[in-house]
């Protein structure tokens, strides 16, 4: 299970890689043919901005393998135990639920998406197909943590076992 679940991860840095560098290139030409060529780009602001909502959606994945999501862990920790527990199970469970939704609720929309982008040749459900994508494979992390946790081994941040 760690070489598919390492593959996975792997995929998704990658692809945060490139949806930055995406993001980055076209907005550094869109600046350059305003200002030095004085030329718009009809495009550019469209796909800079569906470059960032990836960017967005594939970066949470990112961070929720590494734990770097925000988190309450000061008012946890004041917690005794049993109380600590319950609010880490209750905590884990609405995010399991939250994840399954909003992947079933993606993929719903992605069926009945049939609308294509303004300036660019492009499905919208292509750009809206981030949802669901990324919403399932932050369940699978969060699954892949959760079973690790109860076999007594963890998932470490680099997604190896500690």
């Amino acid at each position: 299970m760690e070489r598919p679940y390492r593959a996975l991860i792997r995929f998704f840095e990658g692809a945060l890689t490139i949806t930055m560098a995406g993001a980055v290139i076209v907005l550094v030409l869109q600046v350059f043919f305003r200002n030095v060529i004085f030329q718009s780009l009809s495009w550019s602001d469209e796909l800079a901005r569906y470059l960032l909502v990836w960017t967005t959606y594939v970066g949470a994945v990112v961070a929720l393998e590494r734990s770097r999501h925000i988190a309450f862990e000061g008012l946890v920790d004041v917690l005794p135990p049993v109380l600590r527990r319950v609010a880490v199970w209750f905590s884990d469970l609405i995010q399991v639920l939250f994840f399954a939704l909003l992947t079933y609720l993606g993929v719903r929309w992605l069926l009945v998406t049939k609308n294509w982008s303004i300036t660019l040749p492009l499905p919208m459900a292509v750009v809206y197909s981030v949802i669901p994508i990324s919403a399932a494979a932050m369940l699978i992390i969060k699954l892949t943590r959760l079973i690790s946790e109860n076999r007594g081994t963890q998932v470490d941040k680099g997604g190896g076992h500690a």
